[in-house]
C-alpha cells in the first residue's frame, strides 16, 4: 500500500512525507494537482491511501468526483472546514486545520484500522 500525498505548501508537504514515511515504512508519492489524484485514484484507488488538502470551495466540489473513484481506497482530508463530500464517503477522515503529525498519525491509524464499514472523524 502506498500513500499518496496532495498539499500545495511545500513546507506542509515535506512534513507530511516525511511524517508518513517514517511512521509507516512505505512509499509516499506527492502530487502535484487535485486531478492527478483523480488519475491515481482511476488506476490505484483500492490499493492506496490519500492524503489531500483542500483549501478552497472549487476544490471542494472536485473532492466529490475523487472519491467516487476511489472504490474502497481510503481517503485523509484536511480542510479548514469539513466539505461535504467526506459524509457521503464511508472510508474517509476528516482532519481540521491546524493539525499536527501526531493528529495526523492517529487519524491514519484509525482509518486503517477501521472496518470498511465505519467512518471516522477527526476534527482537534
Amino acid at each position: 500500500m502506498a500513500y499518496h500525498v496532495y498539499e500545495q505548501d511545500p513546507f506542509v508537504r515535506t512534513d507530511l512525507f516525511e511524517t508518513l514515511q517514517s511512521a509507516h515504512d512505505t512509499t509516499v508519492h506527492t502530487l502535484p494537482t487535485l486531478e492527478k489524484a483523480l488519475d491515481v485514484a482511476k488506476r490505484h484507488g483500492d490499493d492506496a491511501i490519500f492524503v489531500l488538502s483542500i483549501d478552497d470551495v472549487e476544490k471542494h466540489d472536485r473532492l466529490d468526483a475523487l472519491l467516487s473513484q476511489l472504490g474502497t481506497g481510503k481517503v485523509v482530508i484536511i480542510a479548514n472546514s469539513k466539505p461535504p463530500a467526506v459524509s457521503k464517503y464511508r472510508s474517509a477522515v476528516f482532519v481540521q486545520r491546524p493539525f499536527s503529525s501526531q493528529m495526523m498519525l492517529q487519524s491514519l491509524s484509525e482509518l486503517i484500522s477501521a472496518p470498511q464499514s465505519d467512518r471516522q472523524e477527526t476534527q482537534r
